[in-house]
């Protein structure tokens, strides 16, 4: 299957009349700590998501209680934000979805494909390319199958290539 580009993923998920606005960037690792200026250069807010929780943390907290159910509110949380582009690029994901069992990380990835409706802003979840055990392949395919996964680098086979947006 050929895979999405980011701006063309990016597009797709900025028309409003999408009930659900969620995507997939697969970044490989050694990409990642460029990934803020891939979100300036295509026009969309950036958030590390690792930042955005532990700032909400109540002093004193020892444990971070982590399930789907919480992943997605806080996802829905960042979705519902005070942004500007419409669209956010959310980092480091994979750090939160490791802490999930495998089943709930299922049900988080089909709600999100399926049910994560009529929110305010789109969300990309950035994600390590390499990271297969949090976005397993029949996961990954129903996202590929409703086109909204995209690759740094897939623009047309130029892995690499910093002349155009897909980096």
């Amino acid at each position: 299957m050929l895979r999405t580009e980011p701006r063309h993923l990016i597009e797709k998920l900025r028309d409003p009349s999408l009930l659900v606005r969620t995507g997939v960037l697969l970044v490989p690792a050694d990409r990642l700590a460029d990934t803020p200026n891939l979100a300036a250069r295509l026009g969309v807010d950036l958030l590390d998501v690792v930042e955005w929780k532990l700032s909400r943390i109540v002093p004193g907290t020892r444990f971070l209680r982590l399930d789907a159910d919480r992943f997605l509110a806080d996802l829905d949380a960042i979705a519902q934000g005070n942004w500007t582009t419409g669209c956010v690029l959310v980092l480091n994901t994979d750090v939160l979805l490791a802490n999930l069992e495998d089943d709930q990380r299922d049900r988080a990835w089909l709600f999100l494909l399926h049910s994560f409706k009529r929110r305010a802003h789109a969300l990309i979840l950035v994600l390590p390319a390499q990271a297969t055990h949090l976005f397993p392949l029949g996961q990954r395919k129903r996202w590929e199958d409703v086109g909204r996964v995209a690759e740094v680098g897939a623009g047309g086979g130029r892995a690499g290539s910093h002349d155009d947006l897909s980096w």
